[in-house]
């Protein structure tokens, strides 16, 4: 814990080890799957390693969910398709590691899952600021968000900014 205190940051180690977590994988589709399939919501994963995002991606796909991967080394022109995809509804589900944190606006994000822990404030902002446009910003009237709960606690509380964004949170 040191190490990390130290560097805020979590080690590398620390994130593939949670990627290759067979369970905690498991646990995050089952989720996934109740989000889309039975609510129908359109739903973006944050990843702990670009490994995770891609088998979570197929296994959903395995599923029938219509799932894609998006990382730092998909291409330019796959990765606009499965952002096109995913504001048009052809797509349900974008995995993604390190990607869609900023500079990424899709308004019909209806469900956040955080599988990637940090110790930044900011950056634990911006993953659930994905789903928390509301309806004034063009957005959707509720979010689901699910923290994995093996991320780093003690992140400020989920607040809108303003009454017409209802926020659904759970721990995973």
């Amino acid at each position: 814990m040191t190490a990390i205190s130290n560097q805020l940051e979590i080690p590398k180690s620390v994130l593939s080890e949670l990627g290759n977590n067979h369970a905690r994988t498991a646990s995050i589709i089952t989720a996934t799957l109740q989000l889309v399939m039975e609510k129908g919501l359109q739903t973006i994963i944050f990843s702990p390693t670009k490994e995770n995002a891609v088998a979570l991606a197929l296994c959903l796909k395995f599923r029938g969910c219509k799932a894609a991967a998006i990382t730092g080394e998909t291409p330019s022109f796959d990765r606009h398709k499965y952002i096109s995809d995913f504001k048009d509804g052809k797509i349900n589900v974008l995995t993604n590691f390190g990607v869609l944190t900023t500079g990424f606006d899709t308004p019909n994000t209806e469900a956040v899952i955080v599988a990637r822990p940090t110790l930044s404030v900011v950056l634990f902002s911006q993953m659930v600021g994905r789903g928390l446009r509301g309806v004034k910003m063009g957005g959707t009237p509720n979010c689901f968000i699910i923290n994995v709960k093996d991320n780093i606690l003690n992140l400020p509380d989920i607040c809108p900014s303003s009454n017409d964004l209802r926020i659904n949170s759970r721990i995973l």
